[in-house]
């Protein structure tokens, strides 16, 4: 059996959790001086600073944290004395007798995973990040009686449901983040252009090409940074709530995740919409 893992020390996996922690936080605050600035009239958070601020105090961070994922990256093979742990500078043979319980990460941050707790009276140095830690430990039960009690873990099954990703997600991701916000910002570049300048080309024939396109690029940068902001306070609701509800349903983390990302889908794909052709209407 072999799987793919990131073996990430305790004090990396530390650092990277505080990386997103904030990465979150500075979306938060954008959010917070976006809604200000609408509810007061006031221009704490013009659309590039806000670009600016989210690509290097939010996009920054996340890279960040990905990278070192990756740097991490090994392998996860067992035979029937040891489980063996390949990464990139090393090789590590852990004595199947010397494990005493996997232990699924309470928070799954910076990714869901297990942390071995050995016989010893001591956790294993890394903790091993998978995106589905149930399908290992099923792989692994059979033949290793510490991983069956982690498998019924909500952790493991919140995880596990989370990370069932198909072509559609796929296809719903380059829709989200691809698509959508590209149709809106030619939308509001064009109701800007006619509105500032008497055509669709209007800036274009008074000023040039150089300031016709920055003005496009302003509104798509600004496009896709308010979308992103809103699609993450969705988020930042919907996510902790299925993870609660996994908590009290394990059995339902399936039907759960899917209600969860449905409601995400709703919130962006009808909600906004809506909300564009209403300003649009008044």
């Amino acid at each position: 059996m072999k799987f793919e893992i990131s073996a990430i020390p305790r004090i990396v996996r530390a650092v990277s959790i505080a990386l997103q922690v904030v990465a979150v936080a500075n979306a938060l605050y954008l959010v917070e001086h976006i809604v200000t600035d609408v509810i007061e009239g006031t221009q704490t958070a013009p659309p590039r600073a806000v670009a600016m601020g989210l690509l290097f105090f939010s996009g920054v961070p996340w890279i960040i944290v990905a990278r070192v994922r990756r740097a991490l990256e090994g392998t996860f093979e067992t035979n029937d004395t040891h489980i063996i742990l390949s990464l990139r500078r090393s090789r590590l043979e852990i004595p199947i007798a010397s494990i005493k319980a996997f232990r699924p990460l309470v928070i799954p941050l910076p990714w869901p995973g297990l942390g071995l707790d050995m016989r010893s009276g001591h956790l294993f140095r890394y903790r091993l990040l998978v995106n589905e830690p149930g399908a290992l430990l099923s792989a692994l039960f059979p033949y290793i009686e510490a991983a069956r009690p982690a498998l019924r873990s909500p952790v493991i099954a919140y995880a596990d449901a989370k990370w069932k990703y198909t072509w559609h997600h796929r296809a719903v991701a380059l829709a989200k983040w691809g698509v959508f916000p590209l149709v809106l910002a030619v939308i509001l570049f064009r109701l800007d252009q006619y509105i500032m300048f008497g055509g669709a080309f209007g800036q274009y024939y008074l000023q040039g090409l150089r300031p016709y396109v920055e003005s496009f690029v302003t509104y798509w940068a600004a496009s896709a940074s308010y979308l992103v902001l809103y699609a993450s306070v969705v988020r930042l609701v919907v996510e902790p709530t299925v993870f609660a509800a996994t908590w009290l349903f394990a059995a339902r983390a399936g039907l759960l995740r899917k209600i969860g990302e449905g409601l995400c889908q709703f919130a962006y794909f009808v909600l906004i919409p809506a909300l564009v052709a209403l300003r649009l209407l008044n």
